[in-house]
């Protein structure tokens, strides 16, 4: 795993920046980086390295390679159509909206179709939400359902999901993340001739960092936004005094550094740090949606107290975390018990109760060298105090 992890990078960076690779992979070889590659949704970058460089044979690996790089290319050109017609739609009704991730993210790479995503996602004013998701649903032709803890989901006519959000962090994920993203807003920048805003290069890199913390105190982000923060790095567009003050704020100031000390060990020519090794193993070994494994693990270090405490906290979930799942719940917190009952009884009968007792079968199994090395990680990066 060490060795294809250590391949499938030095193929993206040759894919990114162009540089040549002089190696030869055997049939198990290429076997390893495509399912490797393929579970961080990296095979089209690795496999397009591959043939650029002469090092893919007829046989079925070049098909499955090739496969990704055709579906990479068609799902980014749905997602470039798409993002037109929802930026016309929103501007038409004159409601302010800022594009974020990979909408964004895919023009600063060599091509846009090597940076793909799984959704389109849009903020706009919270009370812009209900005007804005009407004008999407008449759009694509749908219904949607009630907002949930920070957007509303649509799926368009050609299979495009489409994020609506009106909140960025939830609270309580990763630090103090949420603080400098409650003031987005103030960091927007309207772009002429349309109700498009776009945020500033300092918050647009904090939003990407606050977002691979969220997600991997969740169990994990894969390891493309370690190569979107190589990129934006490199483009060295952001006042680092500025950037540097939101980090502070948010309390990711040494996640943000051995993230960016990963990067280079990954996709440069930076040295080995024991902290960026831990961060890369855990997130390599996690694919791009991280597992419930980690999801678990970290959870309990989060809340401390060990396995006792987190199964509580999931059966009886807090009102900081309550109120983002049901947002009618928002300053009645009286009623806290009734909403914990209408959650078990959705997790009983409308899907969910199988995975929540994974997820408490997991808690029960973890061992004190696992819960130490989840200690370690978190607080070294800086996500969890240390106690």
């Amino acid at each position: 795993m060490e060795n294809a992890a250590k391949e499938m990078m030095r193929l993206i960076t040759s894919e990114i920046t162009g540089e040549k690779v002089s190696s030869h992979y055997d049939e198990k070889e290429l076997s390893e980086l495509y399912v490797l590659s393929k579970s961080h949704d990296m095979a089209h970058l690795v496999g397009s390295a591959l043939k650029k460089n002469g090092l893919l044979e007829d046989g079925e690996n070049k098909k499955a390679f090739e496969k990704a790089i055709f579906t990479a290319v068609y799902r980014n050109g749905k997602m470039v159509y798409e993002l037109e017609n929802i930026k016309k739609c929103l501007s038409e009704k004159n409601i302010p909206f800022i594009l974020l991730k990979g909408a964004v993210l895919m023009n600063y790479y060599p091509e846009s179709w090597m940076r793909t995503s799984s959704d389109i996602d849009v903020l706009v004013h919270y009370d812009d939400l209900l005007p804005a998701a009407d004008a999407l649903a008449a759009l694509f032709g749908c219904s949607y359902k009630p907002k949930g803890s920070h957007d509303i989901q649509f799926v368009s006519n050609n299979g495009v999901h489409v994020e609506l959000h009106y909140r960025l962090v939830e609270e309580n994920r990763a630090a103090d993340a949420e603080k400098p993203l409650a003031k987005v807003w103030e960091h927007a920048v309207k772009k002429g001739g349309t109700s498009e805003c776009a945020l500033t290069e300092e918050m647009f890199y904090y939003y990407h960092i606050a977002h691979m913390a969220k997600h991997i105190m969740s169990g994990g982000c894969g390891i493309r936004p370690l190569l979107d923060l190589y990129i934006l790095n490199g483009r060295k567009a952001y006042n680092e005094k500025k950037e540097e003050k939101l980090l502070s704020e948010g309390g990711l100031l040494t996640f943000n550094e051995t993230a960016k000390s990963l990067t280079l060990m990954w996709f440069g020519e930076g040295e080995e740090t024991y902290m960026a090794k831990k961060l890369g193993e855990y997130l390599v070994l996690g694919g791009i949606y991280g597992n419930m494994d980690n999801k678990v693990l970290f959870g309990q270090t989060k809340r401390g107290g060990g396995k006792l405490k987190y199964a509580l906290t999931r059966i009886w979930l807090p009102y900081e975390t309550m109120r983002f799942f049901y947002p009618t719940l928002d300053g009645k917190k009286a009623l806290l018990p009734v909403y914990e009952v209408i959650r078990w009884f959705r997790l009983i009968f409308l899907g969910g109760f199988k995975r929540s007792i994974n997820e408490l079968k997991i808690n029960s199994e973890i061992d004190k060298e696992s819960a130490g090395n989840a200690k370690e990680l978190l607080e070294g990066l800086g996500l969890v105090k240390k106690k």
